[in-house]
C-alpha cells in the first residue's frame, strides 16, 4: 500500500509539472519564455510625432498545441472556415487580475458551435488561432479595464467594453505616463493564415463627439491626431525571434480645426530594426489611406469587416502566391454597407521572400497616447469602445475584394 501510494503521488506531480509546461501565465519553456509578450514601445520606435505603437513585442506565448476543431484543417475555398464565434453572451467573463494580462473565462452558448473560452486562450480552436488573451501593458485596473457590460442601446445583450479612465503606460525611461492600451491579442498560431476575413460589431459612445474639437492639452497649436488605433496586424512580430518584421494598423484619425468629423484611416509599414541597438524604425508602404468621406457615427452600431490576404506588391507567379490586399467595410446600423479600403497592398514585409502568412494580430484594440485620454478625462468623460458579435474565417472572401481582383 505504501509503495502504491507513493507511486500515485508520483503520477499526480508528474501530470502537474506537464500541464504547467503550456501555461501562458508561467514563462516555463512551454511559454516560449515569454510572459507578458507585449509592449517594448521604449526601446522600439520612441515616440516620434507620438503617432505610432513601436510594437507589442514577442509572440505571448505557446498556451497550448492548438487543434484540429473549427478550422485546424485547410480551409473551405469556396465558403471560407469559420476559425472563431462569439456574442460575449452566456457565462463570458474576463478574470480581472493586477498582471499586464488577463483571460476570458466561461462559456458563450449562443453561437454556434457554443465557445470554450479556455479553448481560445489555449490555442485550441484551431492551428490558424494563436493564444488569446487581453493585454494592457500596464497592471493599474484603477486606470483601464476590458470587462462584460450591457448593451448602450439594449440592457438584455452583453457586449465587450474597453474602458481608459485615464493613462495606464508608464515609459520605463522616466517613470511617467506617456500613453494608454487595451487589446486583445490573438499570438503565435501554429500555421499563418494566407486570408483571414474579421466582423464585428463596434459602438462608438456619444461622449467621442468632444473628440472633434481635441485640442492637445499641452499644446493648444495642435487641433488634429491620428494616433488612436483600433486594430493591428503583424507580419512579423517585433521584438521576437523573427525577422521582416511588418504591421498594418487601423485607426481613428481627426485633422486639424474646430468640429471635424473623426474618419478610419489605415497604413503598412516595414518594421526596420537596427541590429546594434534593437531599435525599431518604420517605413511606411505606399501612403497612409484615409476615409474621410465616411464620418464615423457615434451612439449607433455598425459593423466593422476586414479582409487582410497575405502578399507583397505583386504575386510570385512560381509559386502562385497573390499579391496582398486589405479591405475594410463599414455598416452603420439600419444603413448601407460602405467599404472605406479594398487596396493591392503588402501585407507582410516587402523584403520577405517567404513568408508563412499571419499568425500574430490584435482583431480589437484601444490604445493613443497621453493626451487624448488627458482630452476626455478633463471633460469628464470615459473613453470607451463597446465590441459585439465577433466572428474570424479563414478563406472566406468579400464579394467586393473577388470584383476587384477579377
Amino acid at each position: 500500500m505504501k509503495k502504491l501510494s507513493v507511486l500515485i503521488a508520483f503520477i499526480v506531480c508528474l501530470s502537474y509539472m506537464v500541464s504547467c509546461s503550456s501555461d501562458p501565465t508561467t514563462g516555463d519553456p512551454g511559454n516560449n519564455g515569454q510572459v507578458d509578450g507585449g509592449g517594448g514601445d521604449d526601446d522600439g520606435s520612441g515616440e516620434g510625432d507620438g503617432d505610432g505603437d513601436g510594437g507589442d513585442g514577442g509572440d505571448g506565448g505557446d498556451g497550448g498545441d492548438g487543434g484540429d476543431e473549427g478550422g485546424g484543417g485547410d480551409p473551405d475555398p469556396v465558403n471560407g472556415t469559420l476559425l472563431f464565434k462569439t456574442g460575449f453572451e452566456g457565462t463570458t467573463k474576463v478574470d480581472r487580475r493586477e498582471m499586464t494580462t488577463e483571460y476570458f473565462s466561461g462559456e458563450d452558448n449562443s453561437v454556434t458551435p457554443a465557445l470554450t473560452w479556455s479553448d481560445f486562450r489555449y490555442k485550441r480552436l484551431s492551428n490558424y488561432m494563436g493564444e488569446g488573451r487581453m493585454y494592457y501593458e500596464s497592471t493599474d485596473t484603477t486606470k483601464r479595464s476590458a470587462m462584460i457590460a450591457a448593451d448602450p442601446t439594449d440592457p438584455t445583450n452583453k457586449t465587450l467594453r474597453f474602458r481608459l479612465k485615464e493613462p495606464n503606460v508608464i515609459r520605463a525611461s522616466d517613470g511617467l505616463l506617456y500613453k494608454s492600451r487595451i487589446q486583445m491579442d490573438i499570438y503565435g498560431a501554429v500555421t499563418g493564415l494566407q486570408d483571414l476575413y474579421q466582423k464585428v460589431d463596434l459602438y462608438i459612445p456619444s461622449e467621442w463627439a468632444a473628440l472633434k474639437n481635441y485640442v492637445k492639452p499641452t499644446d493648444a497649436r495642435v487641433t488634429y491626431f491620428s494616433w488612436l488605433t483600433i486594430a493591428e496586424f503583424w507580419n512579423n512580430m517585433v521584438h521576437s525571434s523573427e525577422t521582416n518584421e511588418y504591421r498594418l494598423t487601423v485607426g481613428i484619425g481627426k485633422d486639424a480645426g474646430a468640429n471635424k468629423d473623426l474618419y478610419f484611416h489605415f497604413q503598412a509599414e516595414n518594421c526596420n530594426k537596427d541590429p546594434g541597438t534593437g531599435v525599431y524604425t518604420f517605413e511606411l508602404l505606399g501612403t497612409a489611406h484615409q476615409a474621410k468621406s465616411f464620418a464615423i457615427p457615434f451612439n449607433t452600431w455598425m459593423t466593422i469587416e476586414y479582409f487582410y490576404r497575405d502578399g507583397n506588391w505583386e504575386p510570385i507567379v512560381a509559386t502562385g502566391k497573390p499579391a496582398g490586399h486589405f479591405y475594410m467595410a463599414v455598416t452603420p446600423r439600419g444603413g448601407s454597407k460602405v467599404v472605406l479600403f479594398n487596396e493591392n497592398i503588402p501585407t507582410h514585409g516587402t523584403r520577405d521572400t517567404n513568408s508563412d502568412g499571419l499568425r500574430h494580430w490584435n482583431p480589437l484594440k484601444l490604445y493613443t497616447d497621453i493626451h487624448i485620454i488627458n482630452f476626455m478625462k478633463n471633460r469628464g468623460y470615459n473613453t470607451d469602445l463597446y465590441w459585439d458579435n465577433m466572428e474570424i474565417w479563414s478563406g472566406k472572401v468579400p464579394d467586393e475584394v473577388t470584383a476587384a481582383l477579377n
